[in-house]
């Protein structure tokens, strides 16, 4: 699994300066969080359809 597979990691709790800062640590943290979740979506996708099998043929195979 390279770096970009893997889930980001929290910032540490006392990372936060308590500044009110635009953004927070915490901010970024979960602008990186959102794009990790639609990468790892998007890659699914890509494996479902690239096998020429429709998330639908996914499901009825499942439900035999």
């Amino acid at each position: 699994m390279s770096d970009a597979d893997r889930r980001p990691e929290p910032p540490h709790p006392m990372a936060c300066c308590q500044g009110n800062c635009v953004p927070c640590v915490f901010d970024l943290h979960e602008q990186e969080l959102e794009r990790w979740e639609h990468r790892r979506a998007e890659r699914a996708r890509q494996q479902l359809t690239s096998n020429g099998r429709s998330p639908l043929d996914v499901l009825r195979e499942r439900m035999r």
